[in-house]
């Protein structure tokens, strides 16, 4: 397989994750979503480890915990940023992480850079702000959620443990741990922590569409196994930030399915974001 195919894998099923995971947290009670989506897809994970193996050693046990635990609180803080920022807004916020791990690869020696890279990351941050330009002058349009600033400070805080995923990923992996093994270590303090949540909520739940909400949940934890399988997979053969920047795909997915869903809206701004973005990804992706 090709060592960034992987994150493309990841970031289309991210896509359809986060966008299916935002109507169902806003529908539904939060946490019964949450325990019911980190289980499938802990069982999802749980059969492919089954066929294909999971190894995990001594010496990396550190750095999956740690993984695992700071996984959860960037995804707590996601969650509940979710509920304050449109979908499609979060993905263009944390696209900011991209500077940071484009200094920590190349200050570690990971990526060397030329030229052309530095015009093609650069064509793509300006894709970037010119599809946020467009769609923050469009807020007070937009009637489905408004945007809220506590959610873009929580949203930082979700970034900032996110932000340090790549690389404890690679020091497990360094250390004999596969994808499985790496990833348990979320499950490990994430089902636990939903379920106890779960139970604190029940009195919220709603009752009504229950069905309906079971029906999302496999759905979410289908997209959620294979998007954090694929990514952990990239992470461990590619270097951050061009992981990251493939991955950065999932802005205009979400975009897209914003529109497809009468959620969000087009203009010519953004059909030239579009366009500037795929081109600098597609060239990022054969560098």
């Amino acid at each position: 397989m090709n060592k960034r195919l992987p994150a493309i894998i990841s970031t289309v099923s991210n896509s359809f994750c986060d966008f299916t995971l935002d109507i169902a947290v806003n529908k539904y009670s939060m946490y019964f979503i949450l325990f019911g989506t980190a289980l499938g897809s802990f069982l999802f994970q749980l059969i492919y480890g089954i066929i294909n193996g999971v190894t995990v050693t001594y010496s990396s046990l550190i750095f999956i915990f740690i993984n695992g635990f700071c996984m959860l609180l960037g995804y707590i803080f996601y969650v509940q940023a979710l509920k304050r920022l449109p979908v499609a807004l979060t993905g263009l916020i944390e696209s900011g992480s991209l500077f940071a791990y484009l200094f920590i690869d190349f200050i570690c020696g990971y990526l060397s850079i030329n030229l052309w890279f530095l015009f093609l990351f650069l064509m793509f941050i300006v894709s970037i702000f010119i599809f946020s330009y467009d769609t923050y002058k469009e807020k007070d349009k937009n009637q489905i959620k408004k945007i809220k600033m506590s959610g873009i400070l929580i949203l930082l805080c979700s970034m900032f443990f996110y932000g340090l995923e790549p690389y404890l990923i690679k020091f497990a992996s360094n250390r004999g741990a596969n994808e499985i093994g790496i990833n348990f270590g979320y499950y490990f303090f994430a089902l636990p922590f939903f379920f106890i949540m779960m139970l604190k909520n029940k009195n919220k739940q709603t009752k009504n569409g229950n069905n309906k909400a079971i029906k999302l949940i496999i759905l979410i934890s289908f997209f959620e196994a294979i998007y954090y399988l694929f990514g952990t997979i990239g992470y461990v053969n590619e270097v951050a930030v061009i992981n990251a920047i493939i991955q950065e795909i999932r802005v205009f997915l979400l975009f897209m399915l914003s529109i497809a869903f009468g959620t969000d809206k087009l203009s010519l701004n953004k059909v030239i974001a579009i366009i500037i973005g795929f081109l600098s990804i597609i060239g990022i992706y054969l560098y």
